[in-house]
């Protein structure tokens, strides 16, 4: 799902583009954008089969969508779109996935993560690591408990988000899905990746670590995290995986 992010879509479309594994189908969900992100997702779908873009109704605005979880309301609209796709004949998917859309993403890095559920059937939750540039442009790997995917890169097992939902709305629903899906027995599991791609902003500021500050409460983006890309708190793309 992503907000006007005119600036920082064309990076993750483009990494999108290159990678060595497509999804079998990639909803790019508009939120309301008033700038030209709407028209850049669709430009990409009409020249890249498996992607739609699909235009959310108009939302309440909310001046903190990441505590009122705006990414995990999101994500359920587009999964009920995508079950509506699925009866009319577009099948339903083994995995479905929630990006944020100021990633900038390695050309491997659906490939790899398909890999991961493929090699193990208990395995429910998983994605990748984050990397953080410094102002001095230095890359490094963002430090995540090993059981904690980031919500930037979130992947399920379509049967494991089956016995998981609904989730409530709230701050701190993406630990949440984890502890359910641990109790059910499902495996939770970063994939490693060696090389963080470049970054795709610029300030660096994280906003679930700023909450306090007035520029976090006017909604600044956490630009300069990726997996080992970027994350953004609410700027979701939904992928899927037969």
């Amino acid at each position: 799902m992503f907000l006007n992010e005119e600036r920082l879509l064309p990076r993750l479309l483009a990494s999108l583009a290159q990678q060595t594994r497509v999804p079998e189908l990639l909803l790019l969900v508009d939120d309301g954008s008033k700038d030209g992100s709407a028209a850049l997702a669709s430009s990409f779908a009409e020249t890249h089969p498996y992607a739609r873009l699909l235009s959310r109704p108009p939302q309440a605005r909310n001046a903190d969508r990441l505590a009122g979880a705006a990414e995990l309301i999101g994500f359920q609209w587009a999964l009920a779109q995508g079950a509506q796709r699925g009866a009319q004949g577009e099948g339903r998917y083994d995995l479905v996935a929630k990006l944020d859309a100021d990633l900038e993403l390695p050309p491997d890095f659906f490939a790899r993560i398909v890999a991961a559920f493929e090699s193990d059937s208990q395995l429910g939750i998983s994605g990748a690591p984050l990397a953080i540039a410094s102002a001095n442009g230095h890359v490094k790997t963002e430090f995540s408990q090993p059981w904690h995917v980031r919500g930037a890169t979130k992947f399920y097992r379509r049967a494991c988000w089956d016995e998981i939902e609904p989730l409530p709305a709230i701050l701190g629903w993406d630990t949440i899905d984890e502890a359910r899906a641990q109790i059910k027995g499902w495996h939770v599991e970063i994939v490693p990746f060696r090389e963080p791609p470049a970054p795709t902003g610029s300030r660096g500021r994280v906003r679930a670590h700023a909450r306090t500050t007035p520029a976090a409460t006017r909604g600044q983006r956490r630009s300069d995290l990726r997996p080992r890309a970027a994350e953004s708190s609410d700027r979701r793309s939904t992928g899927r995986s037969r």
